[in-house]
């Protein structure tokens, strides 16, 4: 393998993790913290969980799996399924990788999950799959084996009974079983750059408010003169008040206030422009200058990018973690004999478009020459509302219910 190895543990690919916060990833929730970041990564996984999602039979069905589909979406609906959805993919955006403990059921007729809580990335580890341990049941993530670190094990951990553990990850390298998140740029620009600026701002702020007070005298002072009058000045600051000799001056130091302020606003502005870069991945709208250049067509091309993007971790989700959740639950419940469903997010604007127009003329063109397309077909292609008056008045003369045929007849 391609990376270095700590009694076959891999270490995580993050260089920021490991340098600069010293493996320490719960620090990634720092980014959280910061107003921007905390609502760009929210829409960006929000835009997946809000499409409403679907339990897809494998082609040519069986009975059998047709069932398996049935007792998934009945699962699925006795907890909450989006929140568990919603808690994998932030972790894993963030921090690389989400981890998930299912609580099963077993008091019904089936295996249920009462839930599934995702856990903190730090109790877990990745070994290297033992060969005594290849046909042991436990859990194993990208031929890597979970380990949980516990009390009695808190460096190397102790493996995790199969079927327990889902995990998930985002931009792997090589064959590793870690993911690079977000968090390995966003920690930068929210925490480091983001803290420094902001304290320069604050005491930029409190010079403004309370500027250094310069008191200068026309005529030469003695030492007990100038801290008498230094002590004076003090007392001012707090709100008191001042009696001016009249030979002494007072002037204030302060930086210009226009200038710095400006100075401040457009370092914060340029690092919330970069999150938003990071975690939304268009820049189209996102630069588009004052009255520059299409707003329309910027607009479009973020729309356009926010559909592509949220399709794309919706799309790793259910060939990554969801798929496995249909694993478990089909073996658990005895489906472990049959080709495992899947769960998928609709993204109807994605879908193609059948032009209506050349279909009806198609369908009357095979009409004329004989070929009858069928009722469910009809409903499928042009929806509801539609009769077949030849099959109708058919029926009436022969006195019995129509045929499955349907003549359409739309050129006729």
């Amino acid at each position: 393998p391609n990376y270095y190895l700590c009694a076959d543990f891999p270490q995580h690919p993050d260089d920021t993790l490991t340098y600069l916060l010293a493996g320490d990833i719960d620090k990634y929730e720092l980014i959280l913290q910061k107003t921007h970041a905390k609502s760009t990564i929210e829409k960006r996984v929000r835009n997946v969980i809000l499409r409403e999602y679907e339990v897809l039979a494998p082609d040519d069905a069986s009975a059998r799996e047709k069932k398996a589909v049935k007792l998934i979406q009945d699962i699925l609906k006795n907890f909450d399924f989006d929140e568990f959805c919603r808690s994998m993919q932030q972790n894993s955006l963030l921090k690389g990788n989400g981890f998930g403990e299912i609580r099963w059921n077993s008091f019904s007729k089936f295996v249920e999950i009462n839930n599934i809580i995702v856990r903190r990335n730090h109790r877990f580890k990745f070994r290297l799959l033992q060969p005594e341990n290849k046909n042991k049941q436990i859990g194993t993530f990208r031929d890597h084996e979970i380990m949980l670190l516990t009390r009695e094990d808190m460096f190397y951990g102790k493996n995790i009974p199969a079927l327990r553990i889902l995990c998930h990850g985002y931009d792997f390298k090589d064959d590793l079983p870690w993911g690079i998140g977000l968090g390995r740029v966003l920690y930068w620009f929210c925490v480091v750059f983001q803290k420094e600026i902001w304290k320069s701002r604050l005491i930029n702020l409190d010079k403004q408010a309370e500027p250094t007070l310069i008191a200068q005298s026309k005529k030469e002072t003695n030492l007990e003169q100038r801290q008498a009058f230094t002590s004076q000045l003090a007392t001012m600051r707090k709100g008191g008040v001042l009696t001016v000799p009249v030979d002494w001056m007072i002037s204030y130091l302060q930086t210009q206030i226009a200038t710095s302020s400006d100075a401040y606003k457009t370092a914060l502005d340029d690092i919330n422009l970069e999150i938003s870069k990071c975690v939304l991945g268009e820049t189209l709208s996102l630069e588009l200058p004052g009255a520059a250049g299409s707003r329309a067509a910027a607009q479009t091309h973020s729309d356009e990018s926010g559909v592509y993007l949220a399709k794309y971790d919706s799309d790793r989700m259910s060939t990554g973690v969801l798929k496995e959740l249909c694993r478990c639950i089909c073996i658990l419940n005895g489906f472990d004999d049959i080709r495992i469903p899947s769960i998928w997010r609709k993204f109807p604007e994605l879908e193609e478009r059948e032009d209506l127009g050349g279909r009806s003329t198609r369908d009357s063109t095979l009409n004329q020459i004989g070929y009858r397309i069928k009722p469910e077909e009809v409903k499928r292609v042009y929806g509801d509302g539609y009769e077949d008056v030849n099959a109708k008045q058919e029926a009436a003369e022969a006195g019995q219910a129509p045929e499955l045929g349907m003549d359409v007849g739309f050129a006729e």
